[in-house]
């Protein structure tokens, strides 16, 4: 069966695609245009992706497939990616074994690069970003944790690579055996009598190690930074006199208190119907009064009854939100890269605040418990433009402190 070939594959690259992993997608799209439909061979070019960059598993029928589709494909840059990520097509069976055992499949590959090759040869490399860099786009990132693995764990996500994969395994009746990976690489061993304290030993001293080969950024303590106060935003609570945020105020009918006149449709027919004023029904015990009409805000239904108009809460709430978001799109605009927020602000200010650096694309993160907990807002910045500008300041700035590997020192 032939399918229709004239769509354009370049399409479907992505703005931030890495060049060489659309070369591996577009190759398998290219290779196998004319043997499925077109989404499902979108499809399936993201599965061979996920399976060769970031190490995914899929049911049997779909490894296999993968795996023929793949042969012969992209040759030359898989060869270009030695010492990098790499992931191999395992059996089910073999899968299922590994799982069975606690173990994760890592390429035979990656057991030869061990950082204890190295001796910790003092390099000139002065980039993370280097081609020749030990762990290509890796930096530490010490945000002040006392936990190696967690520090471990937050490097990678803070550079984009794969989190570290530690492999255990029980070498007598006493001792079990850790190995830790970042990126296919040995990075060390350790030994403990249980693997919570083989896993402790392994990342605390494949950390120590690391920082001999790694660039390392470390964060500031937060408590050195001023705090904005809820009082900069609102002076005074008890004369607080705005509108909601959305700008449709609540509106009631002016003309409530006044009769209805002669003219009036609903007064004709009533009339006609017999009325001659006064309440409504037989004894002329119904209301009097026009039905009062109020107009609600866009979206809320009829069953809305908290009182927007008249509740002192809501106006204060309002009042805030409107303030913090012109300062936060000031702050958007200015050079300063973080403001934290003092630990006045209760729980649903601070969701509030969330809401609106989610809608301008700043990134909130929350510090402390109890009466402590406050927010720090900072512009997104990915690893490698911190790094960059930590470079052309001296190696440090306001917020962070750049620390070369021990060996370059």
């Amino acid at each position: 069966m032939s399918f229709d070939t004239s769509w354009d594959v370049d399409k479907y690259k992505s703005e931030f695609e890495n060049d060489d992993h659309w070369q591996f997608r577009r190759q398998f799209l290219v290779e196998h245009k004319d043997k499925y439909p077109e989404d499902r061979l979108v499809c399936l070019a993201q599965v061979f992706f996920n399976v060769e960059f970031l190490g995914c598993k899929y049911p049997e029928k779909t490894m296999l497939l993968i795996e023929k589709l793949a042969e012969g494909l992209a040759d030359d840059l898989r060869e270009k990616r030695k010492g990098k990520l790499q992931r191999t097509f395992v059996a089910a069976s073999d899968a299922a074994e590994a799982r069975a055992k606690g173990k994760c499949q890592v390429s035979s590959s990656a057991t030869k690069q061990s950082l204890n090759n190295l001796n910790y040869t003092k390099y000139s490399i002065v980039s993370p970003y280097h081609p020749d860099y030990t762990l290509p786009n890796f930096i530490i990132l010490d945000a002040n944790s006392q936990n190696p693995f967690e520090i471990l764990n937050r490097s990678c996500d803070f550079c984009h690579v794969p989190k570290p994969i530690i492999l255990f395994d029980k070498t007598d009746a006493l001792n079990i055996k850790a190995d830790l990976y970042i990126q296919q690489k040995l990075i060390d061993t350790a030994f403990g009598k249980s693997e919570k304290i083989a896993k402790k030993n392994v990342c605390e001293s494949a950390l120590e190690k690391l920082k001999y080969i790694c660039f390392t950024i470390k964060k500031k303590d937060d408590d050195s930074e001023s705090h904005i106060s809820k009082s900069e935003f609102i002076k005074n609570e008890t004369e607080v006199n705005v509108e909601p945020l959305s700008s449709e105020i609540i509106t009631k009918n002016t003309d409530v208190d006044k009769k209805l006149s002669d003219d009036n449709i609903g007064n004709k027919l009533l009339k006609m119907m017999g009325w001659k004023g006064g309440g409504l029904g037989k004894e002329g015990q119904g209301r009097k009064e026009p039905i009062e009409v109020i107009q609600l805000p866009k979206h809320l239904g009829l069953g809305h009854k908290s009182n927007i108009g008249e509740s002192a809460k809501q106006k204060i709430m309002f009042a805030l939100q409107r303030e913090v978001k012109k300062h936060l799109i000031e702050f958007k605009k200015s050079s300063k890269l973080r403001l934290s927020f003092s630990t006045e602000f209760t729980l649903d200010e601070r969701k509030a605040i969330h809401m609106i650096c989610l809608k301008l694309g700043l990134k909130t993160r929350s510090y402390g418990q109890g009466e402590q907990r406050h927010i720090v807002i900072s512009k997104k910045q990915t690893a490698q433009e911190i790094f960059n500008e930590l470079t052309e300041c001296g190696n440090e700035n306001e917020y962070f402190v750049l620390i070369p590997p021990i060996n370059q020192n």
